[in-house]
């Protein structure tokens, strides 16, 4: 399917992600309306849609590639069918930066840039990339906070089952008060993350 428009010289291959949950179906936030603006938004630019890909009904925090149409998304985009894939906003693509950022590495293997329709989101030039860089900046600390949570819990309950009885070691107490941190450096770093994304609507 073409979207003919006024920069037809300029065309390039774009594949068009729509998603919607359930929640989100029962406040009319459905499929087509998204799609309309989406073919509206390359009518508007001459882009050539070659694939739309709809997971409607879908929640976001699954990742991509374990959503239907997204596993058959990242075939076509390893076969090279399209070149850029277009959102409505960066939430459709996933509900949590470490999804989001999954999607937006198994694209960038295959030679696939990402672009939101309503935000400076466009991975394929520099200042795009720039702020995608930022947001996986915050994915990759939110990694290792829950890398540090479960160590710290592991290592709480091997404790407690070997001082059954007994006063808390200072190593019980240090990996109680590493729990405590964690957590608050968590509970920032979703205000942080939170407060970007909404800079970027």
């Amino acid at each position: 399917m073409t979207c003919s428009g006024r920069h037809e010289d300029r065309a390039e291959k774009l594949a068009l992600l729509l998603r919607v949950s359930s929640e989100e179906q029962r406040d009319r936030e459905t499929i087509e309306i998204q799609r309309e603006f989406l073919q509206e938004y390359c009518r508007l630019y001459g882009l050539e849609v070659v694939q739309i890909y709809a997971d409607d009904g879908v929640s976001g925090t699954i990742p991509l590639h374990e959503r239907p149409e997204g596993r058959r998304l990242l075939e076509d985009a390893k076969e090279g069918k399209f070149s850029t894939l277009l959102v409505y906003r960066l939430d459709r693509l996933g509900r949590s930066l470490l999804v989001i950022v999954d999607a937006h590495d198994r694209l960038q293997a295959f030679g696939v840039a990402l672009k939101s329709a309503t935000e400076p989101i466009d991975t394929s030039n520099p200042s795009g990339r720039l702020i995608f860089q930022m947001l996986a900046s915050f994915a990759e600390y939110e990694r290792e906070t829950i890398r540090e949570r479960t160590r710290a819990a592991c290592t709480g309950r091997s404790g407690a089952a070997n001082t059954s009885g007994r006063r808390p070691t200072a190593t019980a107490l240090t990996t109680a008060a590493s729990s405590r941190s964690c957590q608050q450096r968590r509970r920032s770093y979703a205000g942080l993350s939170k407060t970007l994304l909404k800079a970027l609507r």
